[in-house]
């Protein structure tokens, strides 16, 4: 551990509770330096709204001095101001400066000089007082061994996907998989080169997608977060894409008992927030400062530790190896129970508050809605996976419905009517699961009492909208 951890609170992974949630929204590849002001606005709306809805926002360090981070906080110079962000740095380094990888030639593009750069980083380091301390280790073989996996597999969805473009044939896979084999992804540009040089254009989009959501889904492993998708229409990595990276269909995985606990939890963490979809220009009208206050409202309210209780919940039922017996003994009218009591403390600390930042012209001028559901992926308790509407539509033979409409209720809305369909479409689906599940009517009866609970909120939710 170097001297810039002596000075600054180090928070281990292990140590975090309540909801958090893991932040690409700074990786180079989601910055267009074609539009910095339109990729730096982006950037800003979803870490408020993931602050907001989840309390703690981690991200990696290194792109606090990327042209993005600087742009960022050029832009917006409290987003440090509060404990809701928390920078992950390597152990091993000596500040921000060691993070920054070859020449500034991408930051001159972007109006970032040299002398700016320097300062921006020594004002960072100033003001980062927490932060998360990781160590590289196997980090780097565990992304290659997770990009391999899918594309090996004849059976993923990404190989499929792959396939369906008529560019990836059984001579470009082996090309592709030496290629990544070989490849040092200690440095994560050299896989985005590697797929804009080598690899034919029809694959290159799906290929980053993919890429990036692999790197997305270690990177919440080690910090022991939620992982969270890009909210906003301008950003090109969605919570979609996490579904690419999904391992073959072994039986164990897709039994309806094991897909029926994971969307039990994703419906009860999405009943928590269901009151959160606001305008755009309200969420642009809080400082960041003020943010972090809000989110801290929720852990004075002990909203950060009642939602814990979830969580264990799910990681205990998760453990029995039987999903029959785990589904039997899965303690669903708590998880329900604790859904309702937290959705209205969350109202209380945030929700309520966060119109009184609306000003007189947004109040009469209807902009595009943003919002935080929980139908992304977690993997938060010791990095368990739990999946979500997206997983569990496209596990029951339903893809294409689910990259049409599970996908709804997480981008940004302009339109009441998406809240009400993607909530009808759950309702009816969740019914037909339950009726299959091979469980007692005891506990078919008990799934459906939890479900209704939680319904009967996002339903209010969806009548205010």
């Amino acid at each position: 551990m170097t001297k810039f951890f002596d000075d600054r609170t180090m928070i281990p992974a292990g140590s975090l509770r309540g909801p958090r949630v893991y932040s690409t929204d700074l990786l180079p590849e989601l910055f267009d330096p074609t539009d910095p002001d339109g990729s730096v606005l982006t950037a800003a709306r979803a870490l408020k709204v993931k602050m907001l809805s989840r309390g703690l926002v981690t991200l990696n360090g290194a792109y606090l001095a990327s042209p993005m981070g600087v742009l960022l906080l050029r832009a917006y110079p409290d987003l440090l101001d509060g404990p809701s962000i928390l920078p992950a740095i390597l152990s091993d380094k000596d500040g921000l400066g060691d993070l920054v990888s070859g020449s500034t030639e991408s930051y001159q593009a972007v109006g970032v000089s040299e002398a700016e750069l320097a300062t921006h980083i020594a004002e960072v380091e100033g003001r980062i007082r927490q932060v998360m301390p990781w160590e590289v280790a196997d980090v780097s073989e565990r992304y290659r061994a997770r990009l391999i996996e899918g594309l090996s597999s004849g059976t993923s969805l990404i190989h499929r996907e792959l396939s369906a473009t008529g560019a990836y044939d059984a001579a470009r896979q082996q090309a592709l998989l030496e290629a990544v084999a070989a490849l040092d992804l200690g440095r994560s540009a050299n896989l985005r080169e590697l797929i804009a040089e080598d690899v034919p254009v029809p694959l290159q989009t799906l290929l980053q997608r993919y890429a990036t959501a692999c790197y997305h889904g270690i990177g919440t492993g080690v910090v022991q977060c939620e992982t969270g998708a890009d909210l906003s229409p301008l950003s090109r990595f969605k919570a979609a894409d996490m579904i690419l990276t999904d391992r073959d269909a072994t039986p164990a995985r897709l039994s309806e008992e094991t897909i029926f606990i994971r969307y039990f939890m994703a419906r009860a963490l999405a009943t928590i927030q269901a009151r959160f979809a606001f305008e755009t220009a309200v969420i642009d009208d809080i400082p960041f400062g003020s943010v972090h206050r809000l989110s801290g409202a929720l852990a004075e309210s002990g909203f950060q530790d009642r939602y814990e209780t979830v969580l264990e919940a799910f990681s205990a039922v998760t453990a029995i190896a039987d999903p029959g017996e785990a589904l039997e003994n899965f303690a669903d009218a708590s998880v329900a129970s604790a859904a309702v009591e937290l959705t209205a403390m969350f109202e209380k600390a945030i929700v309520d508050e966060i119109p009184n930042y609306s000003t007189r012209e947004h109040l009469t001028q209807r902009k595009e809605m943003i919002a935080s559901g929980s139908d992304v992926l977690l993997e938060g308790v010791n990095a368990t996976p739990i999946g979500n509407f997206v997983a569990l539509a496209k596990t029951m033979r339903s893809a294409a419905k689910a990259l049409g409409g599970g996908v709804e209720t997480i981008r940004t809305r302009s339109h009441d009517k998406a809240l009400a369909s993607a909530d009808e479409r759950r309702r009816e689906d969740v019914y037909e699961i339950v009726k299959g599940l091979g469980v007692s009517g005891l506990k078919k009866a008990s799934l459906l009492e939890g479900i209704a609970a939680m319904t009967e909120i996002q339903g209010v939710a969806t009548r205010r909208a």
